[in-house]
């Protein structure tokens, strides 16, 4: 046999078995060189008479391979050699045998699957990311995983994007032999290997996942059905690919994945999802190792209890000081009861996070370096606005320890944590940092005195709303048009919810945009007693119980608005919100207040709740061409006001040729 490159691939002979070691961790990546290496290691193989199996493995018996880089697509080269090594091993002459440990995703399990058997370590599990990243499953996923498990599982599998344990029921069909504790798996694949049961079973020619074919089409409609107009395009394009696995011969099947797979890749789906998981590993790689230990919150108010809910949700154990620290424990106990009610959570479940937190009405046993999220229970923050963290209680916080942080609404659910930063306190923020990455939140670091980004990036949106509104567009249809373009959270809706007039968030709005004028609209409802739905009536109507669009607004607002729609259709409201808001994004770029304009995207997406597919403001502006979002703000500059009026920063990134998201 030829020998192969050590630092990719190690071989080794045991009997009649030659064992195949990946030797490139922690991933052990799938790409063309790695590819080219293994099909002349097996080509080699094939033309030994004294080899009579082989033994795909990692070395040292860790995670089997993975993708060449988990968030790119896959370079055409790449794809294109994991396709020949799947191929190869699917038709291979001899058994092939897979050693399956850790988590097995993306090529990994391509390769896995088209292996004739596969001997899976104790908690080893298997998934694929390509769905969650606007892309479809390559290497013959799509064909080879429903031969094996059927409809339901393979799309489980392929559409969730979790890695899924292989000792799961459903995944039977990929277990061949289960390896129990500290067994050596290499070991036992080259026992099995070696054994009379070992024989060549090509998965291109099975069929037990493909034996009722009438259910097998059920789970394909059934789920084309669930998902409706949810389903993407990558997601529908793997359900195509999983419905072919029925109806095409294999080679067929292959091509029309390997189709598919180039298009999707090629998508602006696929370039806002992955640039988005880019800029999320990037602030999550930056805030380094998770803060061990419970955390701390003090304080009281909805934000208080939302990060409580976020720490004890991540699995945390919590820690609530002061003097608010039993009315916060009761929220939260009050959240969690009533998700159990409506059976989002099970009761052991609520149990298990209930255990986890500790009251101290004092700050006794805290020490340097420890982190308290200190919450202030004020109104204007309990709707979003700033809050500080001490990086340091000895034996009481003091002011000069102070870090500002911006927190949304809704902190529970939305991850954004912004920190502000400076010099002086860099170490502080480093701890902090560490800490919210502790419970899955995400810290962006900005810089500047005054407003943070979150709060500039809320008061360029409710400007545009506003003047949107002014113009003659009725509030529930800019609402309408948002919502189904995939915001979280719609502007007026929110005000009702919040209360009109804003009286804290306004103060914070103000701040951003000193000259501007906010809440007029607000004013106009509240002095007709319309101020939200406490009170039955915002800027809609919640008789019902529900919010429902009352033509009474329109002339309430004419006022100040134009009372004739200027017929404006959604993607045309969606665009003019989305573009102010980016405009104020850019304006963040150009000052140095964030260290990557991808923490734009971050904050708009996990705190103000822009859809996750748009890629955020800037992604989405590059996806839109830099010289059209210039050329259009222009032309919504002359028709509704200087909040649309490019900044700069537009015409020299054109004039240079540059991105405003910078690929890496």
């Amino acid at each position: 046999m030829t020998v192969p490159d050590p630092a990719i691939l190690t071989e080794t002979r045991r009997g009649s078995v030659a064992v195949l070691d990946l030797s490139d961790p922690p991933s052990h990546a799938l790409d063309a060189q790695t590819c080219g290496a293994l099909i002349a290691a097996l080509e080699a193989a094939a033309a030994d008479d004294a080899i009579s199996a082989v033994v795909l493995a990692a070395a040292g018996g860790t995670a089997f391979a993975g993708d060449a880089d988990a968030l790119d697509a896959p370079a055409p080269e790449d794809a294109a050699a994991l396709a020949d090594l799947t191929a190869t091993v699917a038709g291979y002459p001899k058994p092939v045998v897979a050693c399956l440990a850790g988590t097995v995703r993306g090529a990994g399990a391509a390769l896995a699957l088209a292996a004739h058997w596969r001997v899976v370590a104790d908690g080893a599990r298997i998934g694929w990311g390509d769905v969650a990243l606007g892309r479809v499953p390559g290497g013959g996923a799509t064909q080879r995983l429903p031969r094996l498990v059927g409809a339901r599982a393979a799309l489980d599998l392929l559409l969730s994007g979790r890695g899924f344990p292989l000792n799961k029921p459903m995944l039977a069909g990929l277990v061949d032999l289960p390896v129990e504790g500290g067994e050596d798996i290499v070991a036992a694949a080259v026992a099995f290997a070696s054994g009379p049961d070992c024989v060549v079973r090509p998965t291109d020619t099975r069929r037990e996942g493909l034996a009722d074919g009438a259910a097998y089409s059920a789970e394909i409609a059934e789920r084309r059905e669930k998902t409706g107009e949810a389903l993407d395009d990558a997601a529908a394009q793997t359900v195509a690919a999983v419905e072919a696995a029925a109806l095409l011969p294999i080679p067929a099947g292959l091509n029309l994945e390997t189709s598919v797979a180039a298009d999707c890749a090629a998508s602006p789906l696929a370039r806002a999802r992955t640039g988005l998981a880019k800029a999320e590993a990037r602030v999550t790689r930056a805030a380094g190792a998770p803060a061990r230990g419970p955390l701390t919150i003090a304080g009281s108010g909805r934000i208080a209890a939302g990060l409580a809910i976020a720490v004890l949700d991540a699995g945390c154990d919590l820690r609530l000081v002061g003097a608010g620290a039993s009315r916060v424990r009761a929220q939260v106990a009050a959240t969690y009861d009533h998700a159990v009610s409506r059976s989002r959570l099970s009761t052991r479940k609520r149990d298990d996070r209930m255990r986890r937190v500790s009251l101290d009405t004092g700050w006794h046993d805290l020490g340097p370096g420890d982190v308290v999220f200190v919450t202030d229970g004020s109104a204007a923050f309990e709707d979003g606005g700033r809050g500080t963290v001490q990086a340091t209680a000895v034996p009481e916080p003091e002011a000069e320890d102070e870090i500002a942080l911006a927190v949304p609404p809704l902190c529970h659910v939305r991850r954004l944590v912004e920190i502000g930063w400076t010099e002086a306190q860099a170490d502080d923020v480093a701890r902090v940092a560490a800490a919210c990455a502790a419970f899955a939140r995400l810290p962006v670091v900005t810089r500047g005195a005054g407003a943070r980004a979150f709060d500039r990036l809320s008061a360029a949106s409710a400007l545009a709303a506003d003047a949107l509104v002014k113009t003659g567009l009725p509030p529930e249809r800019l609402d309408a048009a948002l919502r189904a373009a995939g915001w979280a959270s719609v502007p007026f809706l929110s005000r009702d919810l919040a209360g009109l007039p804003g009286t804290g968030p306004g103060v914070a709005l103000q701040e951003c945009f000193p000259d501007a004028e906010f809440g007029a609209l607000d004013a106009l409802l509240a002095e007709v007693g319309r101020t939200g739905r406490i009170a039955g009536a915002g800027y809609y109507d919640y008789a019902s119980g529900r919010p429902m669009p009352d033509p009474s607004v329109t002339a309430i607002l004419s006022e100040l608005a134009n009372p004739v729609d200027p017929g404006w259709d959604a993607d045309d409201i969606v665009w003019m919100m989305t573009a102010a808001i980016a405009n104020e994004g850019v304006r963040l770029v150009a000052e140095g207040m964030v260290d990557a304009a991808s923490d734009v995207d971050l904050i708009a997406v996990h705190g103000m709740g822009l859809p996750r597919d748009s890629g955020g403001l800037l992604l989405w502006a590059d996806l839109q061409g830099l010289p059209r979002m210039e050329r259009r703000l222009r032309d919504m500059a002359d028709r509704l006001g200087p909040l649309w009026s490019p900044h700069p920063e537009w015409g020299e990134r054109i004039k240079n040729g540059r991105a405003l998201v910078e690929a890496g």
